[in-house]
């Protein structure tokens, strides 16, 4: 089960950041959430996990964000 105090960030086909917030009733890993998004919406299938709170809150720039590791 996936832990959901952690989203997953990508990179996406837009060239923004997308940002997976898993259900809390999901029995899916994190593995099986990034196998599901497959290389068409993440083409370098490059994803990171961070703690939520690590996510801006104010939403009003955000296809502005960038992400760096």
């Amino acid at each position: 089960m996936a832990d959901t105090s952690k989203v997953l960030i990508y990179n996406n086909e837009f060239g923004t950041i997308s940002i997976v917030h898993p259900s809390a009733k999901t029995s899916k890993t994190w593995d099986e959430i990034q196998a599901g998004i497959g290389t068409n919406r993440c083409p370098d299938q490059v994803f990171h996990l961070v703690d939520k709170n690590d996510v801006p809150s104010d939403r009003s720039f955000r296809n502005a964000w960038t992400y760096t590791p």
